[in-house]
């Protein structure tokens, strides 16, 4: 039976920016400071993206710049790049390719489609193999979510993820895992065997 991981990195956009300016920053953009990017739209500027710190002060995507500085007035702001956040997808897909599964793709605007269909036991499970993933992407100062099923369609919408009342952060059948502090592991239940997400 077929199983897709999908790979979420719900700040991937800052998280990028961040790692690729690292050396040299963007002009008014600091190290650890707030950030968010942002597009034009009908005449005004809304934010696109937003990393964790700005989240934290309210800040939320297609919230106006205007409005975003109410809440954050140290946020620190920059033009998005949608184009370059999705050619970086491409290599963080090549590295997933080369230790997790043989078939990955892109899913712009920030995550992965990989099938590890029979890759489970290259790592002795599935749940080592998911808790691999996550180590080795975290090392690389990514935020990320993961979600796995028999078929992309069961894993649903990523920024939306459904919720439920039982938790299994503590069960052993758990197979996924989410680095966001204070969120916890949530089983869905779907036809054929179980879906795994957080929230």
């Amino acid at each position: 039976m077929r199983r897709i991981v999908s790979v979420f990195l719900p700040t991937w956009s800052t998280d990028r920016l961040r790692r690729e300016t690292a050396k040299s920053p963007p002009e008014g953009v600091l190290p650890d400071g707030p950030l968010a990017t942002a597009v034009p739209d009908h005449g005004r500027r809304v934010i696109a993206a937003v990393d964790a710190g700005a989240r934290a002060l309210g800040v939320t995507r297609s919230m106006t710049v205007t409005k975003a500085r109410t809440f954050a007035p140290g946020l620190q702001m920059v033009d998005a790049e949608p184009e370059a956040d999705a050619k970086g997808l491409r290599p963080l897909a090549l590295w997933a390719g080369t230790r997790h599964a043989p078939l990955v793709a892109p899913d712009p605007p920030g995550g992965l489609w990989l099938d590890v269909t029979g890759c489970a036991a290259l790592f002795s499970t599935e749940r080592a193999l998911l808790n691999d993933l996550r180590r080795r992407t975290s090392a690389f100062g990514l935020s990320l979510q993961m979600a796995v099923a028999d078929n992309r369609f069961g894993i649903g919408n990523r920024y939306e993820a459904p919720r439920c009342q039982r938790s299994c952060c503590d069960s052993p059948s758990c197979s996924v895992w989410c680095d966001h502090p204070g969120q916890r592991h949530r089983e869905h239940e779907s036809v054929g065997r179980p879906m795994y997400t957080m929230s």
